[in-house]
């Protein structure tokens, strides 16, 4: 909007976004797409409506994107189309993503980014992961030095026992010597990230049980507060809107 400051323009994007991919509206995605098949000069909603269409994307929508990666005619939007490949919803568009970034089309400087991004995919992050373990010599070959730490600093965020238990015993035997340092925060964070998982885990199944915060707080040894804060987390990352429907959830069969 003519006359918006910087930050009215980078809070419109986030809101857009917002309601799009956390809120699923299917109003503000079906805007996201009219944003992107008729243009706009805003590059916050242009951001915005690329990663909301990517987040609930296609097959048609990911070779749109891999095309708008080539046929960009400057290099935000080359960028732009390039890291969305990262945020598609399905398997085999992150599996389609790393590989492209293996490809040889992408730049070697821009395709550790984009593997980061894969890995820091929320459902598909450890397939990113699995993939990138396999060609770890090809990757190091390839991408500049000082970018490798940096491409797998999203691996603090793979969270559970197993694939935590297998990204700290490869890089106990794969360090990375020109970030040593980073690497080693990155692990620590990781296994922070375990225990929070591991805790959370243990205050839902409290929650399910149908003991309040103080009830839980004691239980566990820890805070009101702390118990509140883990509650909140719980009903952000499942979508549910109440404790009940939250123990609802945990007592749902799985498929």
């Amino acid at each position: 909007v003519d006359g918006d400051d910087d930050l009215r323009a980078k809070l419109r994007g986030l809101l857009l976004g917002l309601l799009a991919t956390l809120a699923d509206d299917h109003e503000a995605q079906g805007y996201c797409r009219d944003l992107l098949d008729h243009g706009t000069t805003d590059p916050e909603l242009l951001s915005a409506a690329t990663l909301a269409v990517a987040a609930s994307g296609t097959d048609a929508d990911f070779d749109r994107f891999v095309e708008g990666f080539r046929t960009a005619a400057t290099p935000q939007d080359m960028l732009r189309c390039l890291y969305a490949l990262a945020e598609f919803p399905e398997q085999r568009h992150v599996e389609r993503a790393v590989e492209f970034a293996f490809s040889g089309e992408v730049k070697t400087q821009n395709a550790p980014f984009l593997i980061h991004r894969c890995i820091a995919n929320r459902a598909h992050g450890n397939v990113a992961w699995q993939m990138l373990r396999r060609r770890w010599t090809e990757a190091n070959e390839r991408f500049p030095s000082n970018t490798i730490v940096r491409m797998i600093d999203p691996v603090k965020l793979l969270n559970t026992d197993n694939v935590s238990a297998d990204v700290q015993a490869f890089f106990s035997e794969h360090p990375i010597p020109q970030g040593a340092t980073t690497l080693d925060q990155v692990l620590e964070r990781q296994r922070v990230n375990v225990a929070v998982r591991a805790r959370e885990h243990d205050v839902l199944g409290l929650v399910a049980e149908g003991l309040q915060n103080k009830q839980i707080a004691d239980r566990l040894y820890l805070s009101v507060r702390t118990v509140e804060t883990h509650v909140a987390r719980l009903l952000q990352r499942t979508g549910c809107a109440d404790r009940s429907e939250l123990a609802a959830h945990l007592e749902a069969p799985t498929a």
